[in-house]
């Protein structure tokens, strides 16, 4: 098993998550700290970037734990299709069980 994987946007939708994952795992909502969402430079769709000191910045989404490589590959294989890279090394503020 991988390390649990941060979700936000269509992916917070069961159905979707479901069909791009290919199978259920367990979810907690989840909130990312010291991010927001824009864009990222050149790009179209909203994207989490650091927020700025004087700015607030949570991001609201799911952590996604269990997730085998299968899976992992699956939801990468998404986010490229959509122009997204999977970055890591931020800290979740909370979570609780969905």
């Amino acid at each position: 098993m991988s390390e649990p994987l941060f979700l936000y946007g269509p992916l917070c939708h069961a159905g979707l998550r479901l069909e791009v994952l290919g199978e259920e795992y367990s979810v907690a909502a989840a909130t990312l700290d010291g991010h927001r969402l824009g864009r990222v430079q050149g790009g179209q769709l909203p994207a989490v970037v650091p927020a700025g000191a004087a700015e607030a910045g949570d991001v609201p989404g799911l952590l996604v734990e269990g997730l085998d490589d299968a899976g992992r590959a699956r939801a990468d294989f998404f986010a490229a299709v959509l122009g997204y890279t999977r970055s890591g090394g931020s800290t979740i503020a909370s979570r609780s069980r969905r």
